[in-house]
Formats: structure tokens, sequence, C-alpha cells
């Protein structure tokens, strides 16, 4: 998602109707940035408007992953998470703690394009990619 960009032109760009409901909900998701699980959206989404069923921010959801708006990620424990950043990066996943983090490295992005296109994968053409590196915390690890 872009950031600099107000909820209302995000959903125009992407040829969505402008509604209180979906706003509300991208301005949540772009607040969280722990790749959130869609109950913990719909927690805070009735805490901002108790109004709006969790129906309909499943079926938001639905629609703003198909409209390429966010971007489902499942965890190794089967648990769907919701990522509202698109731009391309890669993943840490700790199975330990189920935590995601963003994971940006435009060496690793040069070293991968240069890979797939030497490799030529018959009948496959590599559009786009994502890495899930899975570790646990180091105590070596940095902020």
């Amino acid at each position: 998602m872009k950031m600099n960009n107000n909820t209302q032109d995000i959903l125009k760009e992407h040829g969505l109707k402008v509604t209180p409901q979906r706003k509300i909900i991208l301005e949540i998701l772009s607040t969280m940035k722990d790749h959130p699980t869609a109950d913990k959206i719909i927690r805070e989404v009735t805490l901002r408007e108790p109004n709006i069923s969790p129906g309909t921010v499943y079926k938001t959801l639905d629609i703003f992953t198909e409209k390429g708006i966010i971007q489902k990620i499942r965890t190794d424990k089967g648990i769907m998470r919701y990522d509202p950043f698109t731009s391309r990066h890669h993943h840490l996943y700790f199975p330990d703690s189920d935590e995601i983090r963003d994971y940006e490295d435009e060496e690793l992005n040069r070293l991968l394009e240069s890979f797939f296109h030497r490799k030529n994968i018959p009948g496959f053409k590599v559009e786009d990619f994502r890495l899930e590196i899975i570790g646990k915390k180091s105590s070596k690890a940095k902020a």
C-alpha cells in the first residue's frame, strides 16, 4: 500500500467505491505493522466503529486482496495474516512466536532476479517473488 496516498485515493485507484466502512478498514490496516489476523483487524475496527460487522470486514479484506491493495500471508501454523505493504519485500518468520517481520534487501532482489533470468524455467515466466525466511531470534539481533 502506498502510505503517502490517502485511503480515498487508494480505493479509487483500484476501482473501488469509496464507502465509510472501506475507508475505516483501510485506515486501520495502514497503521498495523504486525501482519494482523482478520480477528485482530475486526477488534480494531469495532473499537473505532462498532456498527461494522465482522462479515463486512472479512468481505472487505477479500476485496482488498483481490484488488492488490493488501496481501494474504499464511503462516506455518495455517493462520491467515494480512500485509498492507505491497511493494517488493520478503518476510522473516519466527515459528516459535508466529511473528512476521518485513525484510527489504535490494541486493537480495538483484540476486534473485539474476538467478531466475539465467535459470529460464521451462514453461514458467517469473513475474515476482517473495521469500519467507524462517529463523529464530538471535542474541545478536539488531532492532
